[in-house]
């Protein structure tokens, strides 16, 4: 019937009829597919090998000894899972210094072993052994581990010590059956700190390096032991640059996926599409006034035309391209403890800082002073800038720029310095006992101000015994007040920590994070493949 009527159609017709059938096909098909896209959802799935690029070389995936590499901290955080992921449970018991901890029934190491009470004992000896050198050794001083059952823990202070909780929560074990029988002093030789078997997400599976012995790239694979979600990413591998140019070719090319901690001024040498995550870290850059080697920088007014010299917002701008927010005392805005109204924040005023250094030669005090600093890029920058503000306030400054081996090592060991450029990472704690005790003031106490104030310490003292919040608040108000007050230093900046990756990457957790490593804590979250279902 339809052919017969569609015979009898004249030519323009027919012409004008198939035309229409066709708008009609086509847009039903536009509607039906507009209509099943309306319902479709994108989720993540499993797939994909992700390539992390790197500067440096993996040492010791160790928790144990590993120091502030952070290729090492980077590894650690995929291949190993800390306390409080072991753990079902914590308590604080009625005595307020011991902790009762109960590991989960279900945790293995990567190899199949169990993983019990005696791991975290012997990561407790091993950290409290000398002989071992572990870089945590200060933190777990005076701790008692006792074994209570296959499962449970209990761990025992010598004082209350209300932040103690933040140390548990960074504990990271290590297997006993795997280090055990290494005597601590010869931990370091051991092939599993670079054959790690541990207990996180991922497992190590291989590593290339050249005859020179410069690893290469360094290959993980998702863990079939581990108790939690299973990532979606299958595998992670690193790949190592000596600096930063490499690793911008290496995104350029497509040799990596993804990189963290490029300076912001680099940015726009990266020609391929890409993300950026920017990470807010609770640490800060400070210049620490050491007033037990100058005579001049006793002097208040010293320090005061030193910081009314100085222009922090334009040093921001200039080094870090505005991403970095501005310090002004010894805990950082909007992290634990922070309260604005207890800083006493220095405006930048040149002729008031002049003023000052022609009544400091008056009094026959001499201007010169010199300025320690790491040999870090943005480092060494930030102290050209600060050494033309000075002189252009009058001070003559002899710029030290030495290796951050040698200034970690022998200057900050000796107290041999005038003033120190370095950064204090607080990991979202407002414990800054380490920073501003006076009994912290020589190595290895991290007081680079030799900062000694009785009632100072006195408010330390009782913040990290007290348990009340509220009290605790106004203890660490009155801290602030008093060190801002006092200007032992001169706060300059918190940089932000910049990751860049392909757009194919997501899932990525920015917030809340004390370390860059940290930003792997819910690696189980990223994925590259998607797949659509109604």
């Amino acid at each position: 019937m339809f052919f017969k009527i569609f015979k009898a159609f004249g030519r323009t017709e027919k012409l004008f009829f198939l035309g229409f059938a066709a708008v009609f096909l086509a847009s039903g098909g536009l509607l039906i597919w507009f209509s099943v896209e309306k319902n479709v959802s994108r989720i993540p799935v499993s797939g994909g090998e992700y390539r992390e690029g790197a500067i440096g070389q993996p040492i010791y995936v160790n928790p144990v000894l590993a120091n502030e590499n952070g290729v090492d901290q980077d590894l650690i955080a995929l291949v190993y899972a800390n306390l409080f992921d072991l753990s079902k449970n914590r308590e604080l018991e009625a005595d307020q210094r011991s902790y009762l901890i109960s590991l989960r029934d279900d945790i293995l190491w990567s190899d199949g072993e169990r993983i019990t009470s005696d791991d975290v004992i012997f990561t407790l000896k091993l950290i409290q052994d000398s002989s071992a050198h572990s870089p945590l050794f200060q933190t777990w001083q005076g701790v008692v581990a006792e074994r209570i059952s296959e499962l449970q823990i209990r761990f025992v202070l010598p004082d209350p010590y209300v932040f103690f909780e933040k140390n548990l929560s960074r504990l990271v074990v290590v297997p006993k059956h795997i280090f055990g029988s290494i005597p601590p002093a010869n931990l370091r030789l051991s092939v599993y700190n670079l054959e790690p078997v541990g207990s996180g997400p991922y497992k190590f599976s291989g590593y290339d390096k050249q005859r020179d012995g410069f690893i290469t790239d360094y290959r993980l694979e998702t863990s079939k032991n581990y108790f939690g979600k299973k990532p979606f990413i299958v595998g992670f591998a690193f790949k190592f640059y000596q600096d930063e140019a490499g690793l911008v070719e290496a995104f350029n090319s497509r040799a990596i996926d993804g990189f963290g901690g490029i300076d912001p001024e680099k940015l726009n040498s990266l020609s391929l599409n890409k993300k950026v995550f920017e990470m807010i870290m609770p640490r800060y850059y400070a210049v620490f006034f050491n007033q037990s080697v100058s005579e001049t920088l006793k002097e208040k007014d010293t320090r005061m035309a030193l910081m009314e010299a100085v222009d922090k917002k334009k040093i921001i701008n200039e080094v870090f391209g505005g991403s970095a927010i501005e310090s002004n005392g010894p805990l950082l805005a909007g992290f634990e403890g922070y309260d604005a109204d207890s800083e006493t924040a220095v405006d930048y005023a040149p002729e008031k800082a002049r003023e000052r250094t022609a009544s400091l030669a008056a009094k026959k005090l001499s201007l010169e002073l010199s300025l320690v600093v790491p040999h870090v890029p943005f480092l060494v920058k930030t102290a050209n800038l600060l050494k033309q503000y000075w002189e252009e306030a009058g001070f003559k400054i002899n710029l030290l720029i030495l290796s951050p081996t040698d200034v970690a090592g022998e200057v900050i060991r000796t107290r041999n310095y005038e003033m120190l450029l370095f950064g204090a990472s607080i990991a979202n704690n407002p414990d800054i006992f380490s920073f501003w005790h006076s009994s912290e003031r020589f190595y290895p106490g991290l007081n680079f101000s030799l900062y000694n104030n009785r009632k100072t310490d006195e408010l330390l003292e009782l913040a990290r015994q007290t348990s009340d919040t509220a009290k605790q608040l106004d203890y660490l108000k009155d801290i602030q007040k008093l060190i801002s007050s006092e200007l032992p230093a001169l706060f300059l900046y918190s940089p932000k920590y910049l990751y860049v990756s392909a757009p194919m990457l997501d899932g990525v957790e920015t917030d809340g994070l004390n370390f860059p490593s940290e930003r792997f804590n819910k690696v189980e979250e990223w994925f590259e493949k998607t797949a659509k279902v109604l």
